[in-house]
């Protein structure tokens, strides 16, 4: 059976188009080879297995690729990188073939397994005279960046307890990514559209200090839950207070979920990166604040809350900010003697709108909670951030209370017993980061004050005796249910907000009860 001549063509044609794809492999491959040598950066060193290219879809796949980074690379870290996969998708082999580069949409990096050393910071002019000398003017885009099943550690390795991050089982996919000099200014880098996250643990050195853990995370922009949060101090309180030289809150805190609705990261005309979210939902959380008043005070200046976030370099935009169920204790140690006196919020709930810098509107804040177990109380707090002399007004109330409940922290803080019952009491303080004026209401009765001896822990009846001498036993008055007490306060910039409306309180129930 003879084979027509139109068979034969056709044959003679796939043949042919065989042989060009074949060509176009080998010359592409080259090219690419050709490509990866020129663009090899100084102390990057890179090994691969196999070298694929598809022509038909556009891609490109490394097979079993190992990243070393080397210590000349003049980077903040070194180490070593393997991979499963690097897979590069949607590339022009036009720009490729005759051009001379690649116009990268999508890149995958399959089963990252390695490890990285961070080194020391440079200092800041250093950093600056080789940002100058290397001048670059960076424009990075990306369709997709796939990170898939990674686990990284990175060590520090000027610390004896060197782990700073680690990863596991860590896959990321974002979106719409770009990277520029301006974004390259930024603690976050990049900005971005989407994407789409799910890892197990990851650990991270927050500072010299604390350390963040995180249980599980995933979601995306629309909707993400992290799972299992601990901030810790690696020290114990007794061991964090011997190495200290300054005053430092030693915190413990653990959040059972974070849940974050409709996330963004997005690059601003004016070249400002803005993170916004509609909506943070912290549940759970037992935050414990362990304070050694023995130790020498850190008389820093303190900034306000409304100035941190005027001077943010970052715009910041979550809508709402929400705190369920959570319990905070505040211990602090004024005599070598015992471990500290507590105060406890427990049961409390926290939303605050308009979270950010970019609001034109106040910041307001609303809190209830139980007080030392029993007692309700409810705080509203409001700000704006872009009122230069951080003006501010805060209104706090307490339902019925007896004294006695106080003593957990008055006793071992002070040596001091309290007996009596507020019936009411609220108080609203105005002011600024200078001076406060504060209106205070209060109603109690059968007030009294008992000096305790720090040895055996018995009333010191007599010293008693006269101190309550000179202590109003009763709020009430023939006009009023309640007394009413009109206090200023300068502030101490060296202490913390809250400490501000401490000395406010402070100042006001002193002059109500002498």
């Amino acid at each position: 059976m003879s084979i027509s001549n139109h068979t034969i063509k056709i044959i003679k044609l796939l043949i042919g188009i065989g042989i060009v794809f074949f060509a176009l492999n080998i010359t592409l491959k080259y090219q690419l080879s050709v490509w990866l040598k020129s663009h090899q950066v100084k102390g990057v060193f890179y090994t691969y297995k196999a070298l694929d290219i598809n022509f038909i879809d556009g891609s490109i796949s490394m097979k079993e690729p190992s990243v070393t980074l080397l210590d000349n690379l003049g980077a903040n870290f070194d180490g070593k990188v393997d991979f499963e996969s690097i897979s590069i998708y949607n590339v022009s082999y036009l720009d490729l073939l005759f051009a001379g580069h690649i116009d990268v949409q999508e890149i995958d990096l399959n089963a990252p397994n390695g490890y990285l050393h961070k080194k020391k910071t440079l200092r800041k002019k250093e950093t600056k005279d080789t940002i100058d000398s290397n001048t670059m003017n960076i424009q990075l885009q990306l369709q997709h960046l796939k990170i898939n099943n990674a686990s990284i550690k990175v060590y520090d390795t000027h610390r004896s307890d060197s782990l700073w991050a680690s990863v596991d089982n860590f896959s990321l996919d974002v979106s719409g990514i770009k990277v520029n000099n301006q974004t390259l200014l930024h603690s976050i880098p990049f900005t971005c559209k989407d994407y789409v996250i799910q890892s197990d643990s990851i650990f991270f050195k927050v500072g010299q200090f604390e350390h963040l853990k995180i249980s599980k995370m995933e979601g995306n922009h629309k909707k993400t839950v992290v799972k299992k949060i601990q901030f810790k101090n690696k020290y114990s309180r007794k061991s964090f207070s011997k190495i200290l030289k300054k005053e430092r809150d030693h915190y413990t805190i653990w959040i059972d979920s974070l849940l974050m609705i409709e996330t963004s990261l997005q690059n601003l005309e004016d070249d400002n990166i803005q993170f916004g979210a509609r909506r943070f939902g912290f549940y759970q959380p037992k935050i414990e604040i362990f304070r050694d008043k023995l130790i020498e005070d850190e008389l820093s200046i303190k900034p306000m809350y409304s100035q941190l976030l005027r001077k943010s370099a970052l715009q910041i935009a979550i809508d709402t900010a929400e705190v369920n169920h959570a319990t905070i204790i505040y211990t602090e140690k004024t005599k070598p003697e015992n471990n500290g006196g507590s105060i406890v919020f427990k049961d409390m709930d926290i939303a605050i709108h308009r979270l950010g810098n970019v609001y034109t509107k106040n910041t307001t804040l609303m809190a209830e909670a139980l007080f030392m177990k029993t007692s309700p109380v409810l705080f509203r707090w409001n700000f704006n951030p872009h009122h230069t002399k951080d003006k501010f007004e805060f209104y706090g109330e307490l339902g019925l209370m007896h004294m006695r409940d106080l003593n957990a922290f008055t006793e071992p803080t002070m040596n001091t017993d309290l007996s009596g019952t507020i019936n009411a009491f609220n108080f609203e303080v105005k002011g600024n980061r200078i001076r406060s004026n504060t209106l205070l209401n209060v109603n109690y009765n059968n007030l009294q004050v008992h000096l305790i001896d720090k040895k055996t822990k018995k009333k010191r009846k007599l010293l008693s005796s006269i101190i309550n001498l000179f202590v109003s036993k009763k709020s009430k008055n023939k006009e009023l249910p309640y007394k009413q007490i009109e206090v200023e306060v300068e502030r101490e910039q060296t202490k913390s907000f809250f400490n501000y409306m401490v000395v406010n309180i402070k100042a006001g129930m002193k002059k109500a009860m002498l």
